[in-house]
Order: C-alpha cells, then structure tokens, then sequence
C-alpha cells in the first residue's frame, strides 16, 4: 500500500509539472498571436491609408482633367501633373523608408521576445530535469530502504527459526534422553527383582548342581546385559556403563 501510495504521488507531481509546462507554451504562443494581430493590424491600417490617397489622387487628376480639357490650359495642367507625381513619388519613398524603419524595430522586437522564450524554455527544461533527476534519486533510496528492511526481517526470520529448530532439537534430545533414563531404571529394577527371586531359589535349591542347568536365569540375564551393552554401548553415559559393568561382574561372581 506504501509503495502504490508513493507512486501516486509521483504520478500526480509529474502531471502537475507537465500541466504547469503546457500553461507556460499556451501563454507564450497567446503572446505570439497577439504580436501577429497588432503587426497585421498596422499593416491593414496602412494598405487603407494607401487605398484612401489612391482615391483621392483619382479625384483630384478627374477634376485636373476636366479643368485642363481647355487648350489655353495645357501647359499648366503638364505642369501641374508632374509636380503631382513628383509629390506623390516623394512621399511613396518617404512612407518606405518609415515602413522599412518600422519593420526592422519590429523584427529586433520579435528577435529579443524570441529569444528571451528560448531561454525561458531552455531554463524550464533544465529545472524540470533536475526535479525529475531529484524524484528519481528520492525513489531509489526509497526502494534500496525497502530491500534493506526486507533484507533484515528475512535474517530475524531466519534467525528466529534457527532458534526454534535448536530449542526443538534440545527438546527431542531431553525426551530421548528421559526415555533411556526410564528404560534403564526400569531394567534395572527388573535385575533387581530378578536377583532377588534367584537368592530366594538358592536358598531354596541349594542341593541341585550347576552343570545339569543347561541355562540359569542368572546366565540368562548376564547374556542380556551383555547384549544391552554391545547394542547401546554408544548411547549411554560413563556413569551408566560403570554400573552395567559392576552388575556384569557381580552376576559372574555369583554363577
């Protein structure tokens, strides 16, 4: 749930800087398109003035001619025709050279706001990359931390069950250990109980003679104590084979 929560987060900071990029190149194109209405304005402004002196230039040479159509009024109308064009070329060059001066006042204009939004541009992009480049080295450590708790709650576990296994291993052992103890208590109270029956025979058969039993009961339990012996001689204890010893030899003292 963390992990998907943070990526949440992630997700809603990069749509939120690609949002605030996108309204940044909106109001700059805005911008452009507003410089384009006002140089297109200017320059309709001026093909209108133009037209308009166009008209009255028409109205002004109808009228000359009318006025002119006299044969006494020829000269002058020559004269006055070309004064009007010399006028009127005069100040066609004038108005270019204003329209050329405007023009270039206006492309250095366009020159510089273009280049302050490339810079702008330029500046955005390399603060957004270093916010990326920050978010990424904020989610790698993020994700090394994550490994490491895992890493050392997978160690405690393991820890944990090595703990139980030995804690279940002694256990076994101390049951193991407690049931040898039992059984070897109990067979010896066996031999006791077994030992006593047999003085109380003796005592009783003292006249019958040892070589016509074919196997005594004494015999019997010493072979079984000496099998026990062989058979467990790696499981029990020092103490244990010290007394199996002294029993064994006190069997063959009696036979």
């Amino acid at each position: 749930m963390k992990i998907e929560k943070s990526l949440k987060q992630k997700n809603d900071k990069i749509k939120n800087h690609f949002l605030q990029v996108l309204i940044i190149n909106a109001q700059q194109k805005r911008q452009l398109k507003v410089i384009q209405i006002r140089n297109n304005y200017k320059f309709m402004k001026a093909q209108l003035f133009n037209w308009h002196l166009a008209l009255m230039r028409k109205y002004r040479m109808n009228e000359i001619c009318h006025f002119v159509k006299n044969k006494y009024r020829r000269k002058l109308q020559n004269k006055v025709i070309k004064l009007l064009i010399d006028y009127s070329q005069e100040r066609q060059y004038k108005r270019k050279k204003l329209i050329k001066a405007d023009n270039y006042y206006n492309n250095r204009i366009l020159n510089k706001s273009f280049k302050a939004l490339r810079i702008n541009e330029k500046q955005s992009k390399q603060e957004f990359l270093e916010k990326r480049k920050m978010i990424d080295e904020k989610d790698q450590q993020l994700v090394n931390n994550q490994k490491e708790l895992q890493k050392k709650l997978m160690a405690d576990a393991f820890h944990s069950s090595k703990l139980m296994l030995k804690s279940f291993l002694n256990w076994k052992k101390y049951i193991f250990y407690q049931d040898k103890q039992d059984f070897y208590f109990s067979y010896k109270q066996n031999i006791d109980n077994c030992i006593i029956k047999q003085q109380e025979l003796q005592s009783e058969q003292v006249k019958i003679n040892k070589n016509t039993v074919s196997k005594s009961e004494y015999c019997i339990m010493l072979e079984y104590k000496i099998q026990f012996y062989q058979k467990h001689q790696d499981q029990l204890t020092n103490f244990q084979k010290e007394i199996l010893k002294k029993e064994i030899c006190q069997l063959k003292q009696l036979l």
